[in-house]
């Protein structure tokens, strides 16, 4: 975490002082580890600038993009030898041996927990800065190596990049990468471990082999990720279950609501990139006699579905969108968007509403649902997807997270519900499968503590659930 810091901090620097783009690339290990991080002093921030006339600067003309080609490479070739070639974050660390490792990102300290299992100390060479890549400090890595392996995840960069820089400086090194380490999803030691003991030709650990023979016979229960309890996409997917079935054609898109891909709903049949939903579904539905159903987020909504939405008004497609309005980009943290009516800031703003955009893209049909009113979301459902054209139904229901937020820093409480009546029919409730409610030998219960008290629930079996009577100890 704290060099993820300082490179995003040099990343700005050389984007500055060079007028170029720089890409920090986040992995997803390194996006969910924690740790202390030390903060420099903030500087002044300037937040006025002026805009300087260029007749050199960026004009749409051949003569002129190829001049500012060549300008980027002679950029290119400056950082190259004043920032890659330096030792900031490409890195080696001595060690014995002609064996060597070249290792990117946060295998590096995969590498450094079995070296120290094994009882290694291989020389290292840490790449951060990869492009442009670091000729020189790998040329001086690898002259006096006999056999290297490359931890990299994913597709073989480095390690092409490497057998390119060693066939003129040390053309008898045995370069090992992907034929020895996984070619898709993350590394973990034990991956390492067994590169390792390959090239070395040693047996892998007596740790490790129990492990993985342990491993083989271990039953381990499948943990499917999901709504939090009473999220309003929850009750948005199980109006459009009830009201059209599963077998309908479901798009989706990036965002919390790409959970419903999951049991017991298993309604997005794909899930792409934002915006992508709305765009294949048009071409389904130019080509398919079933009727397409699209759900999109509103910040996604927002970012990349407008134009989809004016596309599909344009060619006349007969298509059901749902825009799922939780007033929050939720999946990310609740920041704001264009429909929230506050800046990232915090400064209130003009609010952006959906509906008045569907409208004035000339949607055949809009209509707004409580999604926390089942019987009036289903009818509204299936009343939009009967109708020909483009039809936009606008579910409304805040995210939930925001709204316990809200209520406890006004000092509200929220309504709790409890199961009332032990029966049958509660296996209903199986199929909306809230967190807050668990079945224990047939026997159904709700957990005051995550209830958040959104009465969807109740709607699904309303003789059996009610208010949660307030007790002494509840707080």
């Amino acid at each position: 975490a704290q060099e993820a810091k300082e490179m995003t901090k040099e990343a700005f620097d050389i984007a500055w002082n060079f007028k170029i783009p720089v890409l920090v690339r986040l992995t997803t290990r390194v996006s969910y580890s924690r740790e202390n991080v030390e903060f420099d002093s903030i500087p002044d921030i300037k937040n006025k600038g002026e805009f300087l006339k260029d007749p050199e600067g960026f004009k749409l003309s051949s003569k002129q993009t190829v001049k500012l080609h060549k300008k980027t490479l002679e950029k290119i070739a400056k950082i190259k030898k004043e920032i890659s070639q330096s030792e900031k974050f490409n890195v080696v660390q001595k060690g014995h041996g002609r064996f060597g490792i070249v290792v990117s990102g946060v295998s590096y300290d995969y590498v450094k927990e079995t070296m120290l299992d094994m009882g290694l100390d291989l020389p290292i060479l840490k790449i951060g800065m990869s492009y442009p890549f670091p000729n020189e400090i790998v040329k001086k890595f690898l002259v006096r190596l006999a056999k290297v392996l490359v931890c990299e995840e994913v597709d073989p960069i480095i390690e092409n990049e490497l057998i390119r820089v060693a066939k003129d400086i040390n053309p008898q090194l045995k370069i090992h990468g992907k034929d020895l380490l996984p070619k898709t999803g993350e590394y973990g030691p034990e991956d390492i471990e067994i590169a390792i003991s390959k090239i070395l030709k040693r047996k892998i650990s007596r740790a490790l082999s129990e492990n993985v023979e342990k491993f083989k016979s271990l039953e381990i229960a499948p943990r499917i990720p999901f709504w939090c309890p009473g999220c309003p996409h929850r009750a948005t997917f199980t109006a459009v279950r009830n009201a059209l079935g599963k077998d309908k054609v479901f798009g989706g898109d990036i965002g919390c609501y790409m959970l419903g891909v999951y049991p017991p709903y298993q309604m997005l049949d794909f899930v792409v990139s934002m915006g992508a939903s709305v765009g294949i579904s048009h071409g389904i539905a130019k080509t398919n006699a079933k009727k397409p159903v699209v759900f999109v987020g509103d910040s996604t909504f927002f970012h990349a579905g407008i134009p989809a939405l004016l596309n599909l008004v344009f060619n006349k497609a007969d298509i059901l969108v749902v825009a799922l309005d939780n007033r929050c980009t939720a999946m990310t943290g609740q920041q704001p968007h264009p429909g929230s009516g506050v800046t990232g800031t915090g400064q209130k703003t003009k609010q952006i509403l959906i509906e008045d955009i569907a409208k004035a893209s000339g949607a055949d049909a809009v209509e707004i649902i409580n999604v926390y009113n089942l019987k009036e979301s289903v009818e509204k459902i299936k009343e939009l997807y009967n109708k020909k054209g483009v039809c936009v139904i606008v579910a409304k229901g805040e995210c939930r997270l925001l709204t316990v937020r809200k209520m406890r820093a006004k000092g509200q409480k929220l309504p709790k519900f409890e199961i009332k009546k032990q029966s049958p029919k509660l296996k209903e409730l199986k199929d909306f499968r809230c967190p807050a409610i668990s079945e224990k030998e047939g026997k159904f219960s709700i957990d005051s503590n995550l209830c958040t008290g959104c009465t969807v629930c109740k709607q699904i079996v309303p003789d059996l659930i009610g208010p949660k009577v307030k007790e002494k100890n509840d707080k």
